[in-house]
């Protein structure tokens, strides 16, 4: 559940489960798209779809059922220790997906690129 009074309302009995999943998906959505719009690219077509549940099973099952072409992640890194105890979505992802799954390490960096800034003395006269 998305946040913490939303768990508590939900918890309580005064909001239904689905419809504050149901609001969290399409929030993904919506900031999907956004990214999407924001990156430079070659304007491929997309379509963006949004799940609750476990990651790596909702990926997994996403896949069958759609038959996706192939399934991008972005990473944390994590590795040692942390991975071990949090696990890791996107190696349950590669090990058992339909299709080819792609991995882009982004270890808490913005995967959006950043606009160059140029001085006035690389401007041309």
């Amino acid at each position: 559940v998305g946040t913490a009074q939303e768990a508590a309302l939900v918890e309580a009995g005064l909001l239904h489960r689905e419809a504050v999943e149901s609001e969290m998906e399409a929030r993904a959505r919506a900031r999907l798209e956004e990214l999407y719009d924001k990156v430079p690219g070659p304007g491929a077509p997309a379509r963006f779809h949004a799940v609750t549940g476990y990651p790596a099973a909702e990926i997994l099952r996403f896949a069958a059922q759609q038959e996706v072409g192939m399934v991008v992640l972005a990473t944390h890194g994590l590795t040692g220790w942390q991975q071990f105890f949090y696990g890791s979505v996107s190696e349950k992802v590669v090990r058992s997906a339909p299709c080819p799954v792609f991995t882009v390490k982004s270890f808490g960096k913005s995967l959006l690129p950043v606009p160059a800034v140029t001085s006035e003395a690389e401007v041309p006269a």
